[in-house]
């Protein structure tokens, strides 16, 4: 396996293993929670973006396994991509279930969401491994630093921050159901005080 294609692998297995984890919670954990934190909004607006990223990325996935397998004979990195182009379009598919599955406070859909998040942050973590590897010490310091600012403040970082937002809210106890709604400041809602 050629050293530059090796991350797509890992790439399309992260994302396959977020679709069974979701999958599994779907099947052993088919309770619906009380109340949908904001947290878990601000969360599924994120993966949404992640989704919407990965669908405006595909086209040239498409093109790139086309121009692979256009009958020039047995190309280097053609199984390799096939897995990225797979695996980018089960993300997009999987984050419109997320969000959906977040906001009908669903259990699948939360794990689903923090699955796709830290798949988006692994995706920036892999593309700075991969371009060190590709350029190697002729990298111009400045360019890559540059490059790498940009990849962990644009896509690790809010990937981090979705996964926490969705993560946080599952390990907080939750309310009862019967309790008095409140209003901003945490106080009973003045139509509940008697």
């Amino acid at each position: 396996m050629n050293s530059v294609q090796w991350p797509l692998y890992v790439w399309a297995a992260a994302v396959a293993l977020a679709v069974v984890a979701a999958a599994w919670t779907a099947t052993n954990r088919r309770s619906v929670r009380p109340e949908l934190p904001l947290a878990h909004v601000a969360g599924a607006t994120l993966i949404a973006f992640f989704g919407w990223q990965m669908l405006i990325h595909l086209p040239g996935a498409v093109m790139g396994y086309w121009n692979l397998t256009a009958g020039l004979g047995d190309v280097d990195g053609v199984r390799e991509q096939q897995a990225y182009v797979a695996g980018q379009a089960v993300f997009v598919v999987a984050a419109a279930f997320a969000v959906v599955g977040i906001l009908r406070r669903r259990t699948w859909g939360a794990v689903l969401g923090i699955g796709l998040a830290l798949t988006h942050a692994l995706s920036a973590v892999i593309a700075m491994i991969n371009t060190l590897v590709v350029v190697g010490a002729s990298a111009d310091g400045g360019l890559y630093l540059n490059f790498v600012a940009s990849t962990i403040g644009l896509n690790a970082i809010p990937a981090l921050a979705a996964a926490a937002l969705i993560a946080f809210p599952l390990w907080q106890p939750t309310p009862p159901v019967d309790a008095a709604p409140a209003d901003w400041s945490g106080e009973p809602a003045a139509a509940d005080r008697t």
